[in-house]
C-alpha cells in the first residue's frame, strides 16, 4: 500500500506549502542545497521528495531510494531535472505542477498522498490473494 508520511523538501519553497502538508499529517523535512552524496544518504528515508529546478533527481538517487520512495513532485513546469525512465522502472510516480504556485503544489502533494493510499488499498496483494469470486 502506498502511503506518503515523510516528505523531503529538497529546494526552497514557500513556508505555506510545508504548513499545508504538515496540517494534513505529513512529516515534512526541508533540507536544501544538498550535494549528491548527502541526497544518497537522505533520500532513502522518505516516501516522497519535492524539488524545483535546483535539485537533480538522477538514476543513482532513485535506485538508492528504491523501495521507500514512491513519489517525486516537481514544483513547476517540466521534469528535465528528474530521470523519469529510472523512476518508472522503480515504480516511482513523477508529477509536476505547470502553471501552479507553491500552495497548489502542497494541495497537489496532499491529494497525491491520499490517491496513492487509495490505489494501494485497491491493489494490495494480500487482499487480491484472498479475493473470493462467489
Amino acid at each position: 500500500m502506498y502511503r506518503i508520511e515523510n516528505v523531503l523538501i529538497a529546494d526552497d519553497i514557500e513556508q505555506e506549502c510545508l504548513t499545508i502538508l504538515q496540517n494534513n499529517g505529513v512529516n515534512v523535512v526541508k533540507k536544501t542545497k544538498q550535494t549528491k552524496e548527502q541526497l544518497l544518504i537522505e533520500l532513502p528515508k522518505y516516501d516522497a521528495v519535492i524539488v524545483r529546478s535546483a535539485t537533480k533527481i538522477t538514476r543513482e538517487l532513485i535506485e538508492a531510494a528504491s523501495g521507500k520512495l514512491s513519489l517525486i513532485g516537481r514544483a513547476g513546469t517540466g521534469v528535465d531535472n528528474i530521470d523519469v525512465p529510472a523512476a518508472t522502472e522503480h515504480g516511482v510516480i513523477v508529477m509536476n505542477t505547470p502553471d501552479a504556485g507553491m500552495v497548489g503544489m502542497a494541495f497537489f502533494g496532499g491529494g497525491c498522498a491520499m490517491a496513492l493510499e487509495f490505489v494501494g488499498q485497491l491493489f494490495d496483494p494480500a487482499q487480491i490473494a484472498t479475493y473470493d469470486r462467489q
